[in-house]
Parts: structure tokens; C-alpha cells; sequence
């Protein structure tokens, strides 16, 4: 029976932060200077996270597309003053989407007036080596984000092409509904542009591991996150069931388990009727509320199952504890899932 942690092993505060300046001090000579681009307190990861770094020239769209997802108020500009001038950790638990946890990392935008003397390619630099202290893993995806209304790209993408880790990247280009009718032509050519420059860059680019992916969203202040994500998140799901129902297969048979092992599958399946309901955008939200207080009880019942049997001293794996215990609360940004295309 696989007996494995869903948390990274504990560092301290300042045994990180260290090494996390260690790290930095490799890039840059005087780090002190640069020390407003990081958050104070480095995140806590849990092992199973989907972690998604977001990239992108300033005022590209990054900071909506996320508090769009997670209808936390982050603050957001759409000029040069007003783009995040920080790393930003934000974790968002949304089971009617998704069985594992998503964390969204909001990076400062490429091609600022306050950061010229740094450069995109050092900038970037900062921000792998900052990640990579804290996670130690690739993330699980990149979006570059890109303006569809720029007149050009500004930054080297080819030198930061060449800088991104392994990692499925998703081109997510913004604010298509903005465009004149004569400005598609040149839209469609940077775009084009994009998608060439990361595909021979990247590295391990164009492989089934790590595909380079093209998305338009075409108003992200409408538009749901959902039809950007729901591949990245559908496999997850899936993983992390698999995972669930291998641990569930290794207990041994008792009438206790038995229980426990129907209230999941009827636990993952009222899941699969919310999302297909939300995506479909079907009328009728009284069913839908009804789908989600089943989950709820569903889930309370699985809780009650898995404390019984750790009373009767059986070792439940941490995969089904983490699922049972995690928090059921079902988000009011899920309705407007149904607006995707």
C-alpha cells in the first residue's frame, strides 16, 4: 500500500527564504534591489497541486484571467502603472472544476517602463529561479499571455523562449473583441509569429509531454477560464482518481471499506454530472443545486466512513483522507461556466 505524503517535506521560513536568496544572488549582484518582485512569505505547495505560472508583456491580461477564475479580488490595470509589481501565489479549491487544487502564480509583465534597466530575459530569470527554489518541479503549465491589440511584441520572445522549463505552454492570446475589422489580418501574423518562436524555442516543445497549445480568449473580461484550462485540468482529474482508486483497491475487503469504496464512485460521479451540466450550460440551476447538496452529503458521509475506519485502526492512504477532507464549498463563479463556447 502505497503510503505517500501530499505535502512537500517541511522547511522553515528562513531556511528557505535563504536559499531562495542564494538562488537570486546567482542572477542578479544585488538582490536587495530586486526584493519588491517577490512575496514576503514563500507558499506552502501541496504535492498533487496543478500549479500554472503566468507570463506576458504588461497589461497583457494575466491578473483578470485570474481573478476571473477565482473571483478573488486581486488588483488588476490595464496600463503600464498598474500591472502586478510582484510574484503573486494565488490557490484557488474549485471541486464543481477541478479534484485537485489549482495554484495560479502572477508574475510582473515583460516590457514595463520601471523595470527597462533589468530586462524581459533577467526578469524572467528572477522569476524561474524564485519558482524553482519554492516548488523545485516545472509547473504543470505556462500561459503566455499576449495582447491582441499591440501594435507589436516588444520583448525578445526567442531569448525567453529559450529560458522556460520543460512544461506544456498554452499561448493565450487576449482581447480579440477589441479589434478593428482591418487589424485581424496583422493579429492573425503575430499570433502566427508567437506560436512559431515558442515552438522552435522551447524546450521539449511540440512533444506529447510538452505541447505548445494556442488559445484566444476573445473577451477576458467575459469570457470563462474554463475553455483555456479544461484539458490541463481533465487530466489531473483523472489522474488523481486513478491514484484514489488504486489505494482504494489495496485496502483490505471489510464491510467498512466496501461502504466507503461506493460512497467515492458515487462521490465522483455526481462530480462528473455538475461539470457536464455546467459546461453544457443547461437550463434549470434548481437541478444543478441539488447535484451539489448530494455531492456535499456524499462527501460527509465519506468523512464518516474513513474516521470510522481509522478508529478501527485501519491505515487509510493519504490520497483518500486529502479527498474526504478537503473543503466542499462549491463556488457562485461556477454558473457562469456555462457561458464557454
Amino acid at each position: 500500500m502505497r503510503q505517500e505524503s501530499f505535502l512537500y517535506a517541511p522547511r522553515s521560513q528562513g531556511s528557505l527564504i535563504a536559499e531562495i536568496k542564494r538562488a537570486l544572488e546567482g542572477v542578479v549582484n544585488r538582490i536587495d534591489l530586486y526584493q519588491h518582485l517577490f512575496p514576503s512569505f514563500p507558499p506552502t505547495f501541496n504535492k498533487d497541486d496543478i500549479v500554472i505560472l503566468l507570463l506576458g508583456e504588461t497589461g497583457s491580461g494575466r491578473t483578470t484571467f485570474i481573478r476571473n477564475f477565482t473571483g478573488q479580488p486581486l488588483p488588476a490595470g490595464s496600463s503600464l502603472e498598474c500591472d502586478t509589481q510582484r510574484i503573486e501565489f494565488v490557490p484557488c479549491v474549485c471541486p464543481e472544476f477541478s479534484d485537485r487544487r489549482i495554484v495560479f502564480i502572477d508574475t510582473p509583465g515583460f516590457n514595463h517602463k520601471n523595470r527597462k534597466e533589468l530586462g524581459d530575459a533577467r526578469i524572467l530569470q528572477l522569476i524561474l529561479t524564485w519558482f524553482m527554489a519554492v516548488y523545485r518541479n516545472p509547473p504543470s503549465a505556462i500561459l503566455y499571455f499576449y495582447d491582441m491589440n499591440a501594435a507589436r511584441i516588444h520583448c525578445r520572445l526567442e531569448e525567453i523562449a529559450r529560458r522556460l522549463p520543460p512544461s506544456t505552454i498554452i499561448l493565450t492570446t487576449t482581447m480579440w473583441d477589441d479589434l478593428p475589422e482591418d487589424a485581424l489580418d496583422g493579429a492573425v501574423a503575430r499570433e502566427n509569429y508567437l506560436m512559431e518562436t515558442l515552438s522552435k524555442y522551447c524546450v521539449g516543445a511540440q512533444t506529447k509531454e510538452h505541447p505548445v497549445i494556442a488559445k484566444r480568449l476573445w473577451s477576458i473580461k467575459t469570457h470563462d477560464a474554463l475553455s483555456i484550462l479544461f484539458d490541463l485540468v481533465q487530466k489531473g482529474n483523472d489522474e488523481k482518481r486513478r491514484h484514489v482508486e488504486a489505494d482504494l483497491g489495496d485496502l483490505r475487503d471489510s464491510e467498512g471499506v466496501k461502504v466507503l469504496r461506493e460512497t467515492i464512485q458515487k462521490q465522483f460521479q455526481t462530480l462528473d454530472d455538475i461539470r457536464a451540466k455546467i459546461r453544457a450550460g443547461e437550463e434549470g440551476y434548481m437541478s444543478l443545486d441539488a447535484l451539489k447538496s448530494h455531492y456535499i452529503m456524499l462527501k460527509s458521509g465519506a468523512k464518516a466512513q474513513v474516521t470510522a475506519l481509522q478508529r478501527s485502526k485501519v491505515a487509510i492512504p493519504a490520497s483518500i483522507t486529502d479527498l474526504v477532507q478537503r473543503d466542499p464549498h462549491f463556488g457562485a463563479w461556477s454558473k457562469k461556466l456555462s457561458q464557454v463556447d
